[in-house]
């Protein structure tokens, strides 16, 4: 699909102060004028319960084929209540990929969605890619979302399954064991700011800190003051209006957008963190946050590997099945993942 060169400059106009050479990718331009034309509303004008299923059927077009697994299985996760309470159970999918090794890494990957949105069914496709790729273990967490469950429930889950991991990785049973002691957080969007702040919180826990910490266009500062939020607030699927909705269910106060287990940018003290892979999409008003936090995390003596796609938009991990440039850009993202844990070990497949 391709769109007339008047049509793709207005929507590269759209964008302001780009960096030289920037461009939007022709197949991502062509979805965002067939969307804009023949799409649902989007999603701030429906509630919760109506967004996630009018989610589910945008992204389905988008979806790659399933890639075979060794073994793929569902399981649960017990999440100890903080407050004495009872315990949350949480459903978990985990998939073992052709390769995977005896005592290898693992990745806990949390789904974005805003907090509000996604799941782990609509994250499979992607999932089984990311383990394919890298050859190790995917753990794809089901944690609870806004408004059912608001702020800081989704943390608590992130947090949790973390621990539970470390003290359960026989409950896996894919006929692999993982290693404990390398364990990955990875998530994209609010996925990206659970991993941030799992890691973060995970300095004050007697237990091995994540090998890496995987942030693909994360949200990270619900102040939503930078400068990116202004240049792409609409016209790009996630737009500013889009943002302030999630937030208003995730957050039930306004105080808690300076919370650091919310706007994890925010927090004072970055240092002893794990070594973050940190990636952003071009057009994203989440550009900046994501880049001032490897910043930040680079100042503070942390290894960081920092890129950003120049030419996608926030959510390209969901159009695998018909846009090039995220499918290569998730490969390299598994690349570099792979780099990072197995320096020198052979590639996956």
């Amino acid at each position: 699909m391709r769109l007339p060169r008047p049509l793709l400059r207005q929507l590269n106009r759209r964008a302001r102060a780009l960096p030289p050479g920037q461009h939007l990718d022709e197949q991502v331009a062509a979805a965002l004028a067939v969307h804009g034309r023949f799409g649902p509303r989007s999603l701030e004008h429906y509630d919760p319960t109506h967004a996630r299923v009018v989610y589910a059927r945008g992204i389905a077009p988008f979806q790659p084929r399933a890639r075979p697994m060794a073994d793929v299985r569902d399981l649960t996760v017990t999440i100890p209540n903080p407050a004495s309470g009872p315990d949350t159970t949480l459903l978990a999918r985990a998939y073992r990929p052709h390769g995977a090794r005896d005592g290898g890494p693992a990745i806990l990957y949390y789904h974005g969605g805003g907090g509000v949105i996604g799941s782990v069914d609509l994250y499979d496709r992607p999932c089984r890619i990311i383990a394919d790729d890298t050859g190790f273990v995917v753990i794809s967490l089901e944690y609870r979302l806004a408004p059912e469950a608001p702020f800081p429930a989704a943390v608590e889950d992130a947090i949790g399954a973390f621990l539970w991991l470390q003290k359960h990785p026989d409950q896996l049973e894919l006929g692999v064991a993982i290693d404990p002691a390398r364990v990955i957080v990875a998530g994209d969007s609010m996925g990206g700011n659970l991993a941030a702040v799992a890691s973060q919180a995970l300095r004050e826990h007697d237990v091995p800190s994540p090998a890496l910490q995987v942030l693909l266009y994360p949200a990270l500062d619900f102040t939503m003051q930078h400068a990116s939020h202004r240049e792409f607030a609409d016209g790009y699927l996630l737009t500013h209006q889009l943002m302030t909705w999630f937030r208003s269910h995730y957050l039930t106060d306004e105080s808690q957008r300076l919370d650091i287990r919310a706007s994890p940018l925010l927090a004072d003290d970055v240092n002893g963190l794990p070594p973050a892979l940190i990636i952003t999409a071009g057009f994203d008003p989440l550009r900046d946050e994501g880049c001032r936090y490897a910043e930040r995390l680079t100042e503070a003596g942390v290894t960081v590997r920092y890129r950003c796609e120049h030419s996608l938009i926030h959510g390209y991990i969901n159009t695998l099945g018909l846009i090039a440039a995220s499918r290569r850009a998730l490969e390299q993202m598994n690349r570099d993942i792979r780099e990072l844990i197995e320096p020198s070990a052979p590639a996956a497949g």
